[in-house]
């Protein structure tokens, strides 16, 4: 469905209304742009490649900081 929404937006140059109301979903296509992809980047890539594009990185791939609890109490 991903790859509906981009083609019809990028490719056909459709409305986000007009990809929405074609497509019966609710608008939305301003987190691939935001991401830098075009229909020229995607058109080839599967439903999967798109999905893990689009969506943000794990928090559990993120590093933890630890915070420095001594300075904070010396420096309230």
């Amino acid at each position: 469905m991903i790859k509906d929404v981009l083609r019809l937006k990028w490719h056909a140059q459709l409305s986000h209304e007009q990809v929405a109301a074609t497509l019966k979903i609710s608008k939305g296509v301003g987190l691939a742009t935001a991401v830098g992809l075009d229909w020229d980047t995607v058109q080839n890539w599967s439903e999967q490649q798109l999905s893990t594009a689009l969506q943000p990185r794990s928090a559990a791939s993120l590093p933890i900081v630890v915070p420095d609890l001594g300075r904070i109490h010396r420096d309230a």
